[in-house]
């Protein structure tokens, strides 16, 4: 971990606690930390802040109606919150993902993410989530038209808020209020308006709360446009539009209404002012809706004043901007519904590779499995074998001796008990092999270099020999060297021990000095080892395969090039069928010598 990591992990729960707070409230802003929080995220390899970052960047976007550019950060959200098991990210990932959804026009898969978030919210139980997917239930119904349906999830919201002792969401009071209007309860619809106008303006969310402040003004105009109350709500929401960006859909809202309020009161003048300038702001695909209103309104306003031309001109503008429009909303109903169909194209697309993956992993498991258990059974039936020879033999030697020991002579009972010693010999080299073998990772004990002359190392390793009468030595050299006697002397014995058992001739164990260190060599006149074996050999429980009647279980020579790399040594085989294997241990100089050497020089 850099110096430093440790800092910017804490910027980067920082920048992400930031975001989250004013997710509700300034939505430019969350983006703005969220890519910020995205690109740390990524320098620190940390895959849940990303998610978490991911899906901060689609929610702005969404808020700010541009739902085309909300798609990829929504699905990145998605494909991370599932790859790091975050669940809390996937609930939000689908919330925006089911807001894109129901834009595109798809209500199947918009009822079916909310249903998803709200099972991942009571999972967590994560009231934020709860509330989200509730409310989204409702509206996506209110949508369809099912209003009976729609208040029913609005109605389980509100409960679920008042339950956890919260306060109600806006949102949940404003859907409530709206769907109670179309039904014409107006007198319930205001009450639900009214509370969510408030509540909105004490938590801070201005932008609900000019919703609501204008749809109130809105009920007020059907009952008496010279109502009092409807200059109070203006003035509030217009006050609370000040401390929002400047382009914001709510300043040219608040002016329509305005406008509506002026022609209710006959004032057509002072609407077709306020008016005006939003029909004529045209060229903006974000305020299309609002410049139809307005010329709509407009026409309205100039037939009453007998300007016909005026009130042509504006109609016609309306169906030409209408058009646009329609064609606008086709298209980016179409890019939406493109963009997502290839997200879902491409989580397909990793689903199946995961799936492939998953399989081939499982094929391969199997058949290493299977491997293991050949081996296994190989190995058992070969320890069996090696075991079970030399244990036949003590069993028949102690049972002839038992029997006839009065009647054998004094040297059949000196055989028949080296016989058994032989045998227990051999037991006991099998079980100090596997000893060894289980113990090969971890290093021999004994590494310490030590003079000696190479003669007397070479007989110390005969000595320890079984067949001590049919080795040779030679070494070019009696002045003691630095080596690591104890391991060398141990490799030489596995060598040796090999070469005395495939060979029935004399085994040479030779000794000869280097510029660098010491090159061993043990030679036999043995059967050989078949040339495409020569590296197989030294695996552990590998054999030649021209071996049969031969005792050992296949371990010395991979023991004995383990302990030669501990001391930087090398050792290879040479090797001809029917002709002999030599065995060459080359064994470098402790650094301690060579400087010894390199001084004397």
């Amino acid at each position: 971990m850099s110096v430093d990591q440790p800092a910017q992990s804490e910027h980067l729960t920082h920048l992400l606690a930031e975001a989250d707070q004013i997710k509700l409230t300034d939505y430019t802003r969350t983006m703005e930390l969220a890519r910020q929080a995205y690109a740390l995220a990524i320098d620190l390899a940390d895959g849940r802040a990303a998610a978490h970052a991911s899906w901060l960047i689609a929610w702005g976007h969404n808020r700010l109606k541009n739902f085309e550019a909300a798609v990829e950060p929504a699905r990145r959200a998605l494909e991370l919150a599932e790859r790091y098991e975050d669940l809390e990210a996937k609930g939000y990932a689908l919330l925006c993902l089911d807001a894109i959804h129901a834009v595109a026009g798809e209500h199947a898969k918009t009822l079916e993410m909310c249903e998803e978030i709200h099972r991942i919210g009571k999972v967590l139980n994560h009231p934020e989530l709860i509330t989200f997917a509730l409310c989204d239930l409702g509206a996506s119904f209110a949508d369809a038209g099912d209003l009976a349906q729609s208040n029913r999830y609005l109605e389980q919201a509100l409960a679920y808020q008042l339950e956890q002792g919260q306060q109600p969401d806006t949102m949940v009071l404003y859907n409530l209020g709206q769907n109670l209007y179309q039904i014409g309860d107006t007198s319930q619809a205001q009450e639900w308006f009214e509370q969510a106008c408030w509540l909105s303006h004490q938590s801070g969310h201005l932008e609900d709360e000019v919703d609501c402040r204008l749809m109130l003004v809105h009920m007020m105009l059907e009952t008496d446009p010279h109502d009092p109350r409807i200059e109070e709500q203006l003035k509030d929401a217009r006050q609370a539009v000040q401390s929002l960006p400047p382009d914001n859909r709510l300043l040219i809202q608040l002016n329509l209404q305005q406008a509506d309020v002026y022609q209710h009161r006959h004032q057509l003048k002072d609407a077709i002012q306020l008016l005006t300038p939003i029909a004529a702001d045209d060229h903006s695909q974000y305020h299309l809706i609002e410049a139809v209103e307005a010329l709509d309104r407009l026409a309205t306003l100039y037939e009453r004043l007998g300007d016909y031309p005026r009130a042509l001109d504006s109609l016609r503008r309306v169906k030409v901007l209408e058009a646009r429009i329609r064609n606008q909303d086709s298209e980016q109903r179409v890019q939406l519904l493109r963009t997502l169909y290839e997200v879902e194209q491409a989580r397909h697309e990793l689903e199946e590779l995961k799936r492939t993956q998953a399989e081939q992993l499982l094929r391969e498991r199997a058949e290493r499995e299977n491997e293991l258990n050949l081996s296994r059974r190989q190995i058992f039936s070969r320890l069996s074998h090696e075991f079970r020879t030399p244990l036949a033999i003590i069993r028949s030697s102690t049972d002839l001796m038992t029997m006839f020991w009065d009647r054998m002579q004094k040297e059949e009972r000196d055989e028949r008990r080296a016989t058994v010693n032989r045998q227990y010999d051999i037991l006991e080299q099998l079980l100090n092999d596997l000893r060894a073998l289980l113990k090969m990772d971890a290093s021999p004990q004994d590494t310490k270099a030590a003079p000696i002359a190479l003669t007397t190392l070479l007989t110390e390793v005969r000595h320890k020999a079984s067949e001590a009468e049919r080795v040779q030595i030679a070494a070019d050299s009696d002045e003691p060297v630095l080596l690591p006697v104890a391991i060398i002397q141990d490799i030489l014995g596995r060598l040796l021990s090999n070469a005395l058992i495939f060979s029935q001739d004399v085994v040479e164990l030779n000794a000869q000095l280097q510029n660098t260190g010491v090159l061993f060599t043990v030679a036999d006149r043995g059967i050989g080892i078949p040339p495409a074996e020569l590296e197989a050999v030294f695996q552990p429980l590998v054999r030649g395969s021209n071996l049969e009647v031969q005792p050992g279980i296949g371990v010395g020579l991979s023991l004995a090039r383990h302990q030669a790399q501990i001391i930087g040594a090398q050792l290879t085989l040479e090797s001809e069928l029917g002709v002999g294997t030599r065995a060459l241990l080359s064994v470098p100089f402790p650094q301690e010598q060579l400087a010894v050497e390199t001084s004397l020089a």
